[in-house]
Formats: C-alpha cells, sequence, structure tokens
C-alpha cells in the first residue's frame, strides 16, 4: 500500500490518494483526535484507489483492511493549511450556504450537462465563459448523453477534469448521477455506479450531488430514492451538499436532502420553500432562449425577473440557455443571451449585502430581504408602482437607494428616512428598492 502524497503532507480539504491495488483493501479509516471516517476503493486510471479529503489541521492516521476486517497496513500523514485565502468547501447551515470557514457562499448556478464531453478547444472556451460569467456553480451529468448502460470507469474521466478545472478556477460542480427517464434508482447496477461516482468524486471540495433531474417525472417510487440518499450519506466521507431536483410538490422535507432544487415551472406553489422545508433553495427560474416549451422559451426580461424573484424570496436562482442554433445547457461553449450580464449584477448586490438575510413572510404585494434594522432589498418585478410605503426603526437613519435591475444603474434618493415613509417612484418595471442604515 502505498499513498501517492510526496512528501506526505495535504493541504486542508485537498485529496490524498492510497493505492491499494495490490492489497485488495476494502476500505481505509481516517482518524484525527476524536474525529473519523472510512472511505472505500475505486478504479482509477486501471489503479485501486482510496481517496480521502481531511477537514482538520494535524496530524491524520489511517488504516487500510479487508474485506475480513483484518488490517493490511497503516499509516500517517500531515494536514497542513490550504495556500492562500482558500474559505474551505461549501455546506448548508440553517437556510443558507457557507464555506468551511465561516464566510457566505452564494450559489449562481448555470446548467451545462453535457460540456466537458466537447473536445478540448471546446471545453477551454466553456471555462472562457465561465470565468466572465456571474455563475459559481455548473451542473452536470455523470451520464453520457442518451446513455443506455452505465459507465465504465474509464468514460468518467473526462467528468474527472472537468471537476478538478472547475475546482481550480474557483467553481462548483453540482453532479447529476442518474437519468430520471432512463438510467434511474432501480435499473440494474444503479447501487454500483452510485457508489463508484461517490467514492471517486467525494474528496473533491467542490463537488455537490444531485440524485436527478425532475425527479418526480421518474418511475421511482419514494422508498428507492430514499434508499439513493442513504447510500450518498453513507459513502460519501466529504459531506457535499445533496439534493434531489424536482418540482415544488416534491418532498424536499426528508432528512438526507440538504437543500431543495426546485424546478419552478409553478412559481406560486414555489412561493416559499425555505420556510416550508427549512432548508436552502435553489429555484430553477426557466431557460432564456426559444424552445417550443413554456419554460424553454423565456425572454432575458423574464428570466432576470424570476431570478430576482428567486432572491427576495429567500432562495437562489438556477441560470439555464438554449436556443436553436446552439445550447449553452447542453454543450457549454459561448452564451448567447442577454441575461448574463444582468444576472452578474444581481450577484454583486448580493455579494454587498449581510450574509444573513431573511425574507419577511408576512409580506403579500412584494417580497423583502432583510436583516431588520439594518438592511432591506426588497424586488417590484413587473409591477410599476408610482409610491411605496416602507418601515424602518425610529431611532436610525437610512439612506435609499433604486436599483433598475435591467438597465443594471443604481440611484440614491436624496435624504435620509427613518420610521414610516412613502417612496415616490419611477412608475417602471423591474425596480429594486435596496435601504441601508446609515
Amino acid at each position: 500500500m502505498s499513498s501517492t502524497a510526496s512528501p506526505r503532507t495535504v493541504e486542508r480539504w485537498d485529496l490524498i490518494e492510497l493505492d491499494v491495488t495490490e492489497v485488495h483493501a476494502a476500505e481505509a479509516t481516517f482518524s484525527h483526535s476524536g474525529r473519523w471516517a472510512v472511505a472505500e476503493p475505486v478504479t482509477v486510471g486501471g489503479r485501486r484507489l482510496i481517496r480521502f479529503a481531511p477537514d482538520l489541521l494535524g496530524s491524520w492516521e489511517y488504516t487500510a483492511t479487508g474485506p475480513d476486517g483484518g488490517s493490511l497496513g497503516t499509516g500517517s500523514f500531515e494536514c497542513v493549511a490550504a495556500e492562500g485565502e482558500d474559505p474551505g468547501p461549501a455546506g448548508v447551515r440553517g437556510t443558507r450556504f457557507t464555506h468551511a470557514d465561516g464566510a457566505a457562499h452564494h450559489p449562481l448556478g448555470t446548467t451545462a450537462l453535457w460540456w466537458h464531453e466537447q473536445d478540448a478547444e471546446a471545453r477551454a472556451g466553456s471555462l472562457a465563459t465561465l470565468a466572465r460569467s456571474p455563475f459559481s456553480a455548473v451542473r452536470m451529468s455523470v451520464l453520457a448523453r442518451g446513455a443506455t448502460t452505465w459507465p465504465e470507469p474509464a468514460e468518467l474521466e473526462d467528468v474527472e477534469s472537468a471537476v478538478v478545472a472547475l475546482r481550480d478556477t474557483g467553481f462548483q460542480a453540482e453532479l447529476v448521477l442518474f437519468d430520471a427517464e432512463g438510467l434511474a434508482p432501480g435499473h440494474p447496477g444503479w447501487t454500483e455506479h452510485l457508489l463508484q461516482v461517490v467514492h471517486r468524486f467525494a474528496a473533491y471540495r467542490n463537488v455537490w450531488w444531485c440524485l436527478a433531474l425532475d425527479a418526480d417525472r421518474a418511475h421511482v417510487d419514494a422508498a428507492t430514492w430514499d434508499e439513493a440518499l442513504r447510500l450518498v450519506a453513507e459513502a460519501d466521507h466529504g459531506r457535499r451538499p445533496r439534493t434531489v431536483h424536482a418540482g415544488p410538490r416534491f418532498d424536499f422535507g426528508r432528512r438526507l436532502i440538504s437543500h431543495s432544487s426546485v424546478r419552478d415551472d409553478a412559481q406560486w406553489e414555489a412561493i416559499d420553500p425555505v420556510r416550508a422545508f427549512g432548508k436552502p433553495a435553489l429555484l430553477d427560474v426557466g431557460t432564456e432562449g426559444d424552445l417550443p416549451t413554456p419554460t424553454g422559451g423565456r425572454t432575458a426580461e423574464d428570466l432576470v425577473s424570476l431570478a430576482w424573484w428567486a432572491l427576495v424570496r429567500g432562495g437562489y436562482f438556477w441560470h439555464a440557455e438554449e436556443f436553436a442554433r446552439h445550447s449553452w445547457s447542453r454543450h457549454g461553449g459561448n452564451l448567447s443571451g442577454e441575461s448574463a450580464p444582468r444576472l452578474e449584477f444581481l450577484a454583486g448586490v448580493l455579494a454587498s449585502a449581510p450574509a444573513d438575510l431573511t425574507r419577511d413572510p408576512g409580506e403579500s404585494k412584494t417580497f423583502t430581504l432583510s436583516r431588520p434594522g439594518q438592511y432591506y432589498l426588497q424586488y417590484h418585478g413587473l409591477h410599476r408602482y408610482s409610491t411605496h410605503g416602507f418601515s424602518v426603526p425610529h431611532d436610525a437613519e437610512f439612506a435609499v437607494e433604486l436599483l433598475d435591475t435591467w438597465n443594471m444603474t443604481v440611484e440614491r434618493v436624496p435624504g435620509t428616512f427613518s420610521g414610516e415613509f412613502v417612496l415616490d417612484l419611477p412608475r417602471k418595471p423591474y425596480l429594486a428598492v435596496r435601504v441601508t442604515r446609515c
């Protein structure tokens, strides 16, 4: 048994590999000051490797065991601090996402399911597009498009190369494990496929799990989805975020689902998934493009507005783009639509806001994301209000700004405000109002 780490150190949250090709290990147990985790081998490049990512600094010990539970060898390595300002992997805290160091994480995702299957030049082009985009996460499928058999280890090499490239450029990778309309849980060999993928990718800090897209449309019973979630949770020593993508009536309250991923094709049914399930919510907001489907031919104006609605409802948006001439959400490449710059404006507003924002559930006409007494962000969508009333604490002064979310402008309203007040508004759609304590 050998370690591929040389010298025997590894940065925090990075992966270490044990080569157990010759010893037929069944698993390895890693321990550090009361923290322990188990990882199992997976075939990569013709070798049997056990991969692990330490999350605590200091000395780690490991023991590899065979199928009979007998020890096949022991070892140790030192986990050192990551270079630079590395906030660590993202996870769930309450109804929001945070990094391991406690910093807020705002997942602004896009779908490019098979971008990694393209040639090297096209993959490089997709990465360049992402670098210019507002997005922080990419949804991609581990199954080839139209696959009818489970992938062999060699067929996952392009997926792994893509995960590494995304990690090295600061992007999260949401891996979709199954095809709800084809190779779904329950299909012969599904558990072996799931375990192969999880054991191979769990040590990558930027990986998130999604069992399937449109899971509620699959012929899979609830018990099988529960079993799939259990297997992922048990095999994933990294405890990465995991979800199932489905319509708003799916039961996202399942204990092993860390966050909801809602196909938001019924806007008002999914009006408050954060409060309904007590978890973060990723909300699909349709597809910018010209597809002949109700949610697949949205204008950029519509998609951007829905992204703002997702934000002020306490969730996060997930973007898609498909035109007849080119589909970013299938093949990657270039973004052809007009929504991306406006979503970058939204991302900037969110990045400058306090981390612990919540939505006021008592509102009915508008939605406001706020830290009460400090910060309020309200979106009006298609409404063209001439005036609108606000209420803030009487014992403080607040600045008010009008955000034109389509033209990406910010206008400061003269003066300061406190208590209850009424704003004169410019009677135009796609307006947001930001109120900040001075």
